[in-house]
């Protein structure tokens, strides 16, 4: 998902977004984009009742594409400055019940930025914390990075089958 670079005293994380944009001409290019996919937001206009049905292919694009250890999803309500929302928020919570890559659920307004920061916020925290947590199960079960491992070249030629 990131890089981090060091500039001074603040760390800096250079991360890569794609926006598939929810249109058909991108369906085609969807499961490429999802194999690697560390986390997704998943929009639907508040005040579209059609939108809100697609949460579900684009979920099961996701589901289909990427290990559930790997992938976390935010649910993302969009326009709540257009006007009374059509989705209740039991949709909502039943949608999330029964799909478990979702982890928050958010209404924003990109018109007077209500919660815009807060996903951005949620995103960073969670994902360094799913990454240390996956640090950790690799090391209980003995697993460590290949830059970590220590080769020595005279014992590495001894355990040879023909060595």
């Amino acid at each position: 998902m990131s890089n981090t670079k060091k500039t001074g005293d603040v760390d800096i994380k250079v991360v890569m977004l794609d926006e598939l944009a929810g249109q058909e001409r991108y369906d085609s290019l969807s499961s490429f984009y999802c194999r690697h996919t560390n986390v997704a937001l998943i929009c639907y206009n508040v005040t579209d009742e059609s939108t809100f049905h697609n949460i579900q292919k684009w979920y099961h694009k996701l589901e289909t594409s990427v290990p559930a250890e790997d992938c976390f999803v935010i649910l993302v309500g969009t326009k709540s400055d257009l006007g009374k929302p059509v989705i209740t928020e039991k949709k909502v919570e039943d949608l999330i019940s029964n799909n478990r890559l979702i982890y928050k659920h958010f209404v924003t307004s990109a018109k007077d930025g209500t919660n815009v920061s807060t996903i951005f916020d949620t995103i960073a925290e969670e994902y360094e914390r799913r990454k240390a947590t996956n640090q950790n199960r690799r090391s209980s079960i003995g697993m460590v990075p290949i830059s970590q491992l220590q080769t020595n070249s005279d014992t590495s030629l001894k355990k040879g089958c023909c060595g």
